[in-house]
């Protein structure tokens, strides 16, 4: 999809040529005169009721034509409500990704509304400083460069269990620690990955809820590493489904064998929750 781009807002007409149509916009809506080989151009999509036209993808040869036509379609007016206008063409993972960030981008906006936000790529930026989430993945080299008196203390941390969950070869289990602090959550984290099995995993994902002494919530965090969508899911599960669970890190390790649906995904991720929260809440956590 590198050399792909999304013309949208793009009037739709039975029996129309997407080549065409993509070279006529170039040329007339963004003034490039070169001529540009497309490898092929359709409309992304069935068509739907209310729905007056598809977004259209075209394939150029050539990575710089793509960059030539985003570039110049970056310069093109963006306060025209209902206007065209050109995105480069991203895999699910990015569209995902983005979205997660746009939805941490609007809490900021809800906290201030002053507060610059933007999404470039798989990255967001406030107020022209990226984004780094609290509450990130520990990398291999942070755990495996621990020293012993390091190791030995994180040890004592109590990190509990699920059972094992498992669909079509694809495992998840869960594990939660008492946090009662952000630092907490962290060293948590790497003692979870300090279990070389866990450390090789498909994605792990981590979700940390604070609440202060009159049982308000102050502080909640989500972050996944290879499974967008997944922290934000369990977080809105747990919020829902177990509002007791207070003051914890929960993480979810999970093993990927075969591609499987998101509702089955959804299922195993609940599965593997309840059961490490029955653990933690029979401890009277």
């Amino acid at each position: 999809m590198r050399n792909n781009i999304l013309i949208h807002n793009l009037k739709e007409e039975a029996g129309e040529n997407s080549e065409r149509l993509v070279n006529d916009y170039t040329k007339d809506k963004l003034g490039i005169q070169e001529s540009m080989k497309i490898e092929g151009a359709h409309r992304v999509g069935p068509r739907l009721p209310g729905v007056s036209c598809r977004p259209l993808v075209a394939r150029y040869n050539c990575r710089q034509d793509t960059h030539r036509v985003l570039d110049a379609a970056r310069k093109l007016p963006k306060n025209d409500k209902g206007a065209s206008y050109v995105t480069p063409q991203h895999p699910p993972e990015m569209r995902f990704k983005q979205k997660e960030l746009k939805t941490v981008a609007s809490e900021f906006k809800q906290k201030d509304n002053n507060v610059a936000t933007r999404v470039a790529g798989g990255k967001l930026f406030v107020n022209n400083q990226l984004y780094r989430p609290p509450l990130v993945t520990p990398t291999p080299r942070e755990v495996l460069t621990l020293s012993q008196k390091e190791r030995d203390e994180l040890c004592k941390i109590e990190l509990l269990e699920g059972r094992v969950v498992s669909d079509n070869g694809n495992v998840v289990t869960a594990s939660i620690a008492q946090a009662n602090s952000l630092d907490a959550a962290r060293a948590a984290y790497k003692r979870l990955l300090c279990n070389p099995y866990k450390m090789s995993a498909s994605s792990n994902a981590a979700i940390y809820r604070h609440f202060d002494v009159v049982g308000a919530v102050t502080t909640e965090y989500c972050q996944d590493d290879n499974d967008p969508g997944s922290a934000r899911f369990i977080l809105q599960y747990i919020r829902e489904k177990h509002p007791r669970l207070r003051n914890v890190a929960v993480f979810l390790t999970w093993r990927s064998m075969r591609r499987i649906s998101w509702r089955q995904r959804c299922t195993l991720l609940q599965d593997a929750v309840d059961s490490v929260v029955e653990i933690a809440l029979a401890r009277e956590w």
